[in-house]
């Protein structure tokens, strides 16, 4: 999520201010630091769950050159 507040804020930003480059930056260091403080096991499972998550992007946007879609189970049943 940090790194997704970067890009959006900082680099692709039209005006690029410390203000925008500051808090995702922040973030990102207080999230590494929590990380580093986990136990070998946690982190372990942490990078299986983050990996798991960016295969099935990419799976469901064909190599992501699709946007993910976004809909509520009940959409399919026409409710």
């Amino acid at each position: 999520m940090n790194l997704s507040a970067l890009l959006h804020y900082w680099w692709r930003a039209g005006k690029r201010t410390l203000l925008n480059l500051v808090p995702p930056l922040l973030g990102f260091l207080i999230c590494a630091y929590l990380w580093w403080s986990l136990s070998w096991p946690a982190r372990v499972a942490g990078f299986a769950w983050l990996a798991t998550g960016i295969l099935y992007g990419a799976w469901k946007t064909q190599g992501f050159r699709k946007p993910i879609e976004f809909r509520e189970a009940n959409d399919e049943e026409g409710r």
